[in-house]
């Protein structure tokens, strides 16, 4: 007798994947702003 939690998700966990997905936005940006700081053809 095991629940299926796949179909139906919580407010927390669908809280919590939409915080990671901002987290991981965020840090792709970062990294794109750091490349174009240092590429060569800024300058």
């Amino acid at each position: 007798m095991s629940r299926r939690t796949n179909t139906v998700q919580s407010p927390l966990a669908r809280f919590g994947r939409r915080v990671a997905a901002i987290v991981a936005e965020c840090n792709l940006a970062q990294t794109r702003m750091a490349s174009a700081q240092h590429t060569p053809e800024r300058f």
